[in-house]
């Protein structure tokens, strides 16, 4: 199994600076808190701790544990710089990342452009793919086997 198709490890930091921009951010005033972007305070300080991986259950609990004893004070600091950055220079125009940009596939991104070109969709993504298949079976079920002008009608319906 390839890391690509599912996530097999995590970075439990990541989840201790989420629970402490939450935390600091419940103590702002409600109309300052509502023009911080969590997303950009979060990404600004995990680029300034160290990363603690796991990839079972026991090992994210004994990160988790590692992380909210040893490091708890570096967490602060980072949030609480990344607080400071953020309202100093919020970033006003960003496209926010997709979890398909996560890991890059270049055989997956070959296939979902194919089947954007097949279905004549450039909406597809690779979220919206399966349901939109599941749709078409539902509408028009068949043996599998079809002529180049069934495919065609699938389209439509697709």
């Amino acid at each position: 199994m390839s890391y690509h198709s599912s996530k097999i490890f995590i970075n439990v930091m990541e989840e201790l600076v989420i629970e402490e921009v939450d935390r600091r951010l419940k103590i702002l005033s409600p109309k300052l808190a509502k023009y911080i972007d969590r997303l950009q305070v979060s990404t600004y300080a995990l680029n300034r701790l160290p990363p603690l991986y796991a990839s079972s259950q026991e090992g994210a609990r004994y990160q988790k544990q590692r992380g909210r004893y040893k490091l708890y004070e570096q967490v602060r600091t980072a949030v609480a710089q990344g607080l400071n950055a953020v309202q100093c220079d919020p970033l006003r125009v960003s496209t926010p990342l997709t979890e398909d940009a996560q890991f890059p596939d270049p055989a997956a991104d070959r296939a979902l452009l194919e089947l954007r070109a097949i279905l004549e969709r450039r909406d597809l993504t690779w979220q919206s793919v399966v349901p939109l298949v599941a749709r078409a079976v539902q509408s028009n079920p068949s043996d599998g086997a079809s002529s180049h002008s069934d495919r065609r009608t699938h389209k439509t319906h697709l």
